[in-house]
């Protein structure tokens, strides 16, 4: 019966010495600083990044839609859809610069990254007599 006393009792000072009121807990061990970089929230950046969407006529016309685009200065995501099986592709120009573009598709959806500077765009297919029908329209970063 002793040796149970003696073991009850010392099975209780280690209980106590691990156990302990939270407020003793966070005093000694307080949580870690973040990182000098980081404020626990989203980063800031100073690039401007912004998504278009366009897509070629779903029944094989050779037109965009939307014909008129706006995006922020920085980096653009076209996003092209082409529903149809006549094949397109978009081109975005300035003057006589193409700046970038996407690959030539049919049926199904692709993208292209740009860096754009504020200025006015324009945005066409470059399939061979595409352009000529009429198969442009205006791209606007602010």
């Amino acid at each position: 019966m002793r040796k149970i006393a003696i073991a009850l009792a010392a099975l209780s000072l280690v209980v106590a010495g691990c156990g302990g009121d939270d407020e003793d807990t966070a005093a000694s061990n307080p949580a870690p600083a973040p990182p000098a970089n980081q404020s626990g929230s989203e980063p800031e950046t100073d690039a401007a990044t912004s998504t278009v969407n366009v897509a070629a006529d779903p029944n094989g016309g050779l037109t965009f839609e939307p014909t008129e685009l706006t995006a922020k200065a920085g980096s653009v995501t076209l996003d092209f859809t082409n529903g149809s099986q006549v094949p397109h592709d978009v081109v975005v120009q300035k003057g006589d610069e193409d700046l970038g573009r996407t690959e030539e598709i049919t049926d199904s959806e692709t993208e292209a990254q740009l860096d754009l500077a504020a200025g006015s765009y324009t945005y066409y297919c470059s399939v061979p007599g595409h352009l000529e029908a009429g198969m442009k329209g205006t791209l606007t970063v602010e």
